[in-house]
């Protein structure tokens, strides 16, 4: 159940509780395709970890989830993975430290 909720967070970008879930956790200095802050309570922090769990069972999550880009409206550059070798942030961090606008879609 909680890898659904990892599923839903990546897939549903435009939700209000994603964007809630990203307000309260996000941190600009470590960048996370799903944060969680370690200083914030609650079932989040859960939810996040599956993806290490699922990891020691050997199912990658970060793979297992991917995207087609079809308009671009729901697609984040860096942060899904679309390209099919996993998010671009984690491939190319060099290149993602410069980036400005870390958040943007196609």
């Amino acid at each position: 159940m909680l890898a659904k909720w990892w599923w839903r967070f990546k897939t549903e970008k435009k939700g209000l509780w994603r964007r809630i879930v990203w307000a309260i956790h996000h941190n600009s200095r470590a960048w996370s395709d799903v944060p969680a802050k370690i200083s914030v309570p609650g079932p989040w922090k859960n939810i996040v970890n599956i993806r290490s769990n699922m990891e020691n069972v050997n199912v990658d999550l970060t793979h297992a989830v991917s995207t087609k880009v079809a308009n671009g409206l729901t697609t984040e550059f860096w942060l899904d993975n679309w390209a099919g070798s996993g998010p671009l942030y984690k491939i190319f961090p060099n290149l993602f430290k410069l980036e400005i606008e870390k958040e943007s879609g196609f």
